[in-house]
């Protein structure tokens, strides 16, 4: 029989144990819940299984803790976002907002350097955390 935890109490040791490795808080916090919501939607392939690895990729010099990410506005209405080697999950949302500040007329935006995005993090997750892992 497997052992259940609370979902918020699982969130905030996801988010601890990346803040721990040197990752910058607000960058821990959006990839940690980004790997959290994975899990507690089934997906464990992205999920919580994977803070090992970002851990090492953080200690190993391949995820940058504390990115300087730069949108630069490449056309009228396309831009590219260059996440400096951070976390796909946090560089995602950085890129999002960018585009939406471009939503006044049609856009395109990329992201370069960055690891991949596994699972963008949803707030409306948190309204719901009955679920165990």
């Amino acid at each position: 029989m497997s052992e259940q935890h609370d979902p918020l109490e699982v969130l905030s040791f996801v988010t601890n144990v990346l803040i721990a490795a040197g990752v910058r808080e607000d960058i821990a916090k959006v990839t940690g819940q980004g790997l959290w919501e994975a899990s507690m939607r089934g997906t464990d392939s992205h999920g919580i299984r994977l803070l090992p690895h970002y851990v090492k990729g953080v200690q190993g010099g391949r995820i940058n803790p504390d990115p300087k990410m730069v949108f630069s506005t490449t056309a009228e209405a396309c831009g590219v976002l260059d996440a400096d080697h951070g976390f796909g999950h946090a560089a995602g949302i950085e890129a999002m907002d960018s585009a939406i500040e471009l939503a006044a007329k049609p856009a395109l935006v990329s992201r370069r350097y960055v690891t991949p995005l596994t699972a963008v993090p949803c707030p409306i997750s948190l309204l719901e955390p009955q679920r165990k892992i």
